[in-house]
């Protein structure tokens, strides 16, 4: 389990990963690859799970903001249009 502290963290997702627990602040779960590599869903408990498509690594996501990939940044807060950023390019928030 990754463990976040006070403050705003980048809690990094390794491949022995099962979940990420973030404290206060606006917490970023960064992933390696592309978003199109995972699949999103949760719970009835609203527990966020990322799943990736060619590892079936499963990562149980609590109290996390924002989730990080190679090619954009995704808000956990937000929902619609808006909560996806990125593009070509190197991309930042």
């Amino acid at each position: 389990m990754l463990t976040g502290h006070y403050g705003n963290d980048s809690l990094v997702v390794n491949s022995t990963t099962t979940s990420v627990l973030a404290g206060t602040g606006t917490d970023t779960a960064v992933f390696s690859g592309n978003y199109a590599d995972y699949t999103y869903s949760q719970s009835d408990s609203y527990v966020s799970t990322l799943t990736n498509n060619t590892t079936d690594q499963a990562v149980s996501l609590y109290g996390v903001e924002w989730m990080q990939f190679d090619d954009v940044s995704v808000s956990l807060t937000t929902t619609g249009i808006d909560s996806v950023y990125g593009g070509d390019g190197n991309d930042f928030y």
